[in-house]
């Protein structure tokens, strides 16, 4: 298994990925497939992304991949020997292959990229899995298949379907498949889709035709008199498809997305979170990790729910909510937790939101100083074994600093629950990303703060490699420097400032000390001071004047500012 990835790495930092390419061959032959790496920054191959369930997870038979055998399991072994027989190569993802399950790390990015994979496939292949022995599957492909475009002019309930074929329909519906959580991001993404069961495919529009002729005859009341028809709309397929049709194309909370779908199923149980990661608007802070324990994957979301709640009115309403919407989770997790359980997570996780906001609002000489004595306590989210030990009560400031400290109000007991005062929420404050050249400028405006940090480059183009010194999450490789540099500022702006992190909590980014040596926008004396001591220089390279500034919407404050001659 090993030797097949081998041959086609990639890297767990940059945007690459892998497809199949499946060749035609004969029936008594192993299945052949060619596995190759590509980047989806440059060119790759027209492909088609697979829409399946997993079944049992046990080895049925090989297939050659890259010229080694590869075990997969039996759904996927038939959707492939069903492939290869139609006599023409085709190029395909497939999580199961492309991705090397046994690798986490790898895991974690590739279903990070899920959404850009299902987004540019140029189709999706639904399968459904073997026809039935009954063959009704059959008849309801052909039914399908053969049925023509609805008119509701021509409403004529009598004559839908015979009894064969409503049973069909009804059974194929209620598959097995239509009931994965994976399956709602997989089908909402796609441009095309194409359903198959057995020897059989339809066009994923018959499906949304047959939608709305049963519809039409539920809404005339006349489902009574129609085999099924009540059935057939209830059934999860029809779920989908109507959500799939209603939907225009714009991320939801990922809290909203996790009610409407909470009932859906997963082998990996931190699937029904994960999947649903890139249909969601605000879903960025939960990072993606197979390493992680359900427990912890709750107190995340908890954390992330009471982040991006609002204070207002309805907060006490909206606090009941938020204690029924823990327990949901929890229960999609599978964890026992009591509802004083979750009002106590709840107010752990409005604590670690009100100190985020605390952050943002303190002096600029204070912040840095209590973040760079203890960085890891508010770079992750808290965690449920172990909340004391990561969070130390000292983190909250620095003792020295006690005096020159500003006072916030406590945080607002409401049925239980913590919650943050309404009038606490106020701007990030964003600080320049080369704070190591003893370059103090801080704003509140995102994009003066983007304009400032990239004329430290003085004209040049910056590094088309380039990482997040905050976090493991980012590391990438574009194919010019100004384009990498605007992606590292989004991240930072994003993953960071955002959430009240500062740059003097970052780890130092040798490579762009490095690039800013060999563009000599520092001298070699500035080098070796960014790589001993301290990894920041004591004073600003010499092109730079320092000017006074502090530069927000509402004014300028007394703030040094480096910028270029």
């Amino acid at each position: 298994m090993e030797d097949a990835y081998s041959l086609a790495p990639i890297s767990p930092c940059g945007r690459e990925f892998r497809l199949i390419e499946l060749s035609p061959s004969a029936e008594s032959e192993s299945i052949k497939c060619d596995l190759r790496s590509y980047s989806m920054n440059m060119d790759y191959p027209a492909y088609v992304a697979l829409s399946y369930a997993w079944g049992r997870k046990e080895r049925f038979d090989d297939i050659d991949l890259n010229g080694s055998r590869f075990p997969v399991g039996k759904n996927l072994w038939q959707f492939l020997h069903h492939m290869r027989l139609r006599d023409k190569r085709i190029t395909l993802w497939i999580d199961a292959i492309c991705i090397n399950q046994s690798n986490v790390k790898e895991r974690n990015h590739q279903v990070q990229m899920m959404r850009q994979i299902y987004s540019n496939a140029q189709s999706v292949s639904v399968w459904l899995g073997e026809a039935d022995d009954s063959c009704y599957s059959n008849v309801a492909m052909d039914y399908l298949a053969a049925r023509k475009a609805f008119v509701n002019e021509n409403l004529k309930s009598g004559r839908l379907w015979n009894q064969r074929q409503a049973k069909g329909v009804l059974a194929l519906c209620e598959r097995n498949y239509w009931k994965r959580i994976w399956i709602v991001q997989e089908i909402m993404l796609a441009k095309e889709a194409t359903i198959y069961c057995g020897s059989k495919d339809v066009s994923w529009q018959k499906l949304e035709e047959l939608v709305n002729k049963l519809q039409a005859i539920s809404d005339r009341g006349r489902e009574k008199h129609t085999l099924c028809v009540s059935s057939i709309l209830a059934s999860p397929a029809i779920v989908i498809a109507r959500a799939k049709s209603e939907w225009d194309g714009n991320p939801q909370p990922l809290r909203t997305l996790l009610q409407l779908y909470h009932d859906h199923e997963a082998t990996d149980i931190r699937d029904k979170i994960y999947a649903l990661h890139g249909l969601a608007e605000d879903s960025l802070d939960i990072v993606i990790d197979y390493h992680k324990s359900t427990k912890d994957l709750l107190v995340e979301v908890l954390y992330h729910v009471c982040a991006s709640r609002k204070s207002g009115p309805g907060i006490e309403r909206s606090a009941r909510e938020l204690v029924r919407f823990g327990m949901l989770i929890a229960g999609m997790l599978r964890i026992h937790c009591s509802e004083d359980e979750i009002k106590f997570h709840i107010s752990m996780a409005n604590r670690g939101a009100h100190e985020m906001l605390s952050m943002r609002s303190s002096s600029y000489s204070l912040t840095p100083t209590y973040i760079h004595q203890y960085p890891d306590a508010f770079a992750r989210t808290p965690s449920l074994h172990s909340y004391s030990d990561d969070i130390p009560a000292e983190t909250s400031i620095s003792t020295e600093l006690v005096g020159r400290s500003q006072g916030y109000p406590l945080l607002d007991d409401v049925n239980g629950i913590l919650v943050i005062p309404g009038d606490e929420h106020r701007p990030p404050i964003y600080e320049c990303s080369f704070w190591f050249l003893n370059c103090s400028y801080v704003s509140r405006d995102a994009e003066e703060w983007k304009t400032h940090c990239q004329s430290h480059f003085r004209g040049e183009e910056p590094p088309r490699t380039v990482q997040c010194p905050l976090c493991d999450e980012f590391q990438y490789t574009f194919e010019d420097g100004w384009t990498a540099w605007n992606h590292r500022m989004e991240h930072v702006e994003s993953f960071h400032h955002n959430s009240g992190q500062t740059m003097r909590s970052s780890r130092p980014d040798f490579p762009l000390f490095e690039y800013l040596w060999q563009r000599r926008l520092i001298d070699d004396q500035d080098l070796k001071e960014l790589k001993g001591g301290n990894h920041n220089l004591t004073s600003a390279p010499p092109n730079f004047t320092v000017t006074n500034g502090w530069r927000t919407r509402s004014g300028r404050r007394s703030r040094l500012e480096h910028i270029r001659h």
